[in-house]
């Protein structure tokens, strides 16, 4: 038998794939109990912006990537069964709640549905984004996109994981404006819905100052 994600625990497998990518080894193996069996192929939706993609910008930053690498949907595949397909949704430029009309993407929490239902036998959704609507979209905008996805998961019968919005350099060139926010608005997520966020200061800022550790700058 083929090993694939469960509904009940795809946040919990995510998560497992997440740290074994970054983060150390033995907390890995613990969270790697999430995964279990199941008998059917299943897809999960990855859903996001520029970093999900794969792009990559240096400090103290610039609007182009300097180094594009893979997205999270080939990092998570990596990673996990084969009898899983992680399908890439991602793309850049893209906003949780915010329409970028400049570039004409839709926000995520406009697709979602769209989007997701288009996967056969899709049983989990993994949305990072968020960074691009800070400094643009209000606190309370952000939120309502948050519980518009978590309803239209809900309404799907699939499972839901956000990743917090990642920190960034002080060095980087938004930083001052948008880091109190970006606090604002992880620390909310993780008390609205404990179930559905993977934190990912607790690998990328071990030391909680708010700012990208250098070891992934």
């Amino acid at each position: 038998m083929n090993r694939v994600l469960s509904t009940r625990n795809i946040s919990a497998a995510i998560l497992f794939a997440f740290i074994s990518l970054i983060g150390p080894p033995q907390v890995a193996f613990a969270v790697q109990d999430a995964v279990t069996q199941a008998s059917t192929a299943s897809y999960v939706a990855v859903l996001g912006d520029s970093i999900a993609s794969g792009s990559f910008r240096s400090s103290p930053g610039s609007i182009s990537p300097t180094f594009v690498g893979p997205g999270w949907a080939s990092r998570l595949a990596s990673v996990g069964p084969a009898s899983v397909e992680y399908a890439d949704l991602t793309r850049g430029g893209s906003y949780l709640a915010l329409d970028n009309t400049g570039a004409g993407i839709p926000a995520i929490s406009t697709t979602f549905t769209p989007m997701v239902s288009s996967l056969p036998n899709c049983v989990a959704a993994f949305v990072a984004a968020g960074r691009n609507d800070l400094y643009h979209a209000t606190d309370q905008v952000l939120k309502d996109a948050v519980n518009s996805i978590v309803r239209q998961a809900t309404a799907l019968g699939i499972d839901l994981a956000f990743e917090t919005i990642q920190p960034v350099s002080a060095a980087y060139h938004s930083y001052g404006l948008t880091e109190p926010q970006r606090t604002r608005f992880n620390t909310w997520l993780k008390v609205a819905h404990p179930d559905h966020v993977l934190d990912a200061d607790v690998i990328l800022d071990a030391d909680r100052n708010g700012q990208l550790d250098s070891a992934f700058d």
